[in-house]
């Protein structure tokens, strides 16, 4: 496949396209701030202002409300307060994100009732974490053939979310319940769980903290002895608010994320929290392969020893391998 974005898109990157936190569906109005729009027509989601941690809950809730689930309360419990980083101000324009294209190298099947929510690679072994109340699993996947190996089922009370592997362990989120739940990393058996304030969505590692998105532009940084947050990052692209940051990877000192109801990934620098760029995938599953309009883009792995960057979304029949073709 041709490498895809460019002039277009770079264009309405400096145009401001983008909506605010728009319901977990298709359905949405457009606002100012953000990425360029989707390729079914849709805004893709951004703020012009402050995230909105109780928009971003009410919008999740409607999505899985759409599939027939009935979501649980919230967790209780006050989170430990840590500043929040911004990128400095500065005299001149914001930086444009640059939106690089992509060649498939490789497709692989992928199980098509697995609403995908975490993905991830591990010592040669594919982690899933698979979502939806009563459905919600950690996997783990032989890639060539999309088997399941070994599966753990979560309690119908959790919705999964994004994991991480960081120091012989695997972190798991839950959507609503306030929990991390936490396997041994060899064999994915359960050996504990601890409290995080807020909902979880997508979960990576830089090697030494856990990093958690929620759903606004806000990224937390968690000490994972200590469990407290240690650092906020707000993650801006051309100067506005990012927000409905979904599933997270960490690939070479870049933190990436799949960007809700979108088929952009966002390099975001992990420090400053700025958007270096946006890798443009629209046109990757057709709409014809998917099941629905929640079957959305969302999944990343990275095999750091072979340099090879997988994606899949939610009940795709696919699982890509890619190369991001880098515009300077």
């Amino acid at each position: 496949m041709s490498a895809r974005g460019g002039l277009v898109l770079g264009l309405a990157l400096v145009l401001g396209f983008a909506a605010c936190s728009e319901p977990r569906s298709n359905a949405g109005a457009a606002a100012a701030g953000g990425p360029p729009s989707s390729m079914n027509g849709a805004a893709s989601p951004g703020t012009s202002g402050a995230s909105n941690v109780a928009e971003a809950s009410a919008a999740k809730a409607g999505a899985n409300e759409a599939h027939g689930d009935a979501a649980p309360a919230s967790a209780n419990g006050a989170s430990p307060q840590a500043p929040v980083s911004k990128p400095a101000a500065t005299s001149t324009s914001p930086r444009v994100p640059i939106v690089d294209g992509y060649t498939i190298v490789n497709t692989f099947p992928h199980d098509s009732s697995s609403f995908t929510q975490g993905l991830l690679f591990d010592g040669g072994r594919l982690l899933e974490s698979q979502g939806q109340y009563g459905e919600s699993s950690l996997r783990q996947v032989e890639l060539e053939t999309g088997k399941v190996l070994k599966r753990v089922a979560l309690e119908p009370r959790y919705f999964a979310e994004g994991c991480a592997v960081l120091k012989g362990l695997v972190y798991q989120l839950t959507w609503r319940e306030g929990v991390v739940l936490v396997y041994d990393a060899r064999d994915l058996r359960p050996v504990g769980s601890f409290p995080l304030a807020g909902e979880g969505w997508g979960l990576a590692t830089d090697g030494e903290s856990l990093i958690v998105s929620d759903g606004t532009d806000v990224l937390r940084f968690v000490d994972p002895t200590t469990k407290l947050v240690t650092r906020r990052v707000s993650v801006r692209s051309a100067g506005r608010a990012l927000t409905q940051l979904n599933e997270l990877e960490w690939i070479e000192g870049e933190l990436w994320a799949n960007v809700w109801h979108t088929e952009l990934l966002a390099r975001i620098d992990p420090k400053t929290g700025e958007v270096a760029g946006y890798v443009d995938l629209r046109g990757l599953l057709p709409a014809a392969e998917r099941r629905d309009a929640e079957s959305v883009l969302n999944g990343i792995a990275y095999d750091a020893a072979k340099k090879r960057i997988f994606v899949t979304g939610k009940r795709w029949p696919k699982l890509f391998e890619l190369r991001v073709q880098k515009r300077t």
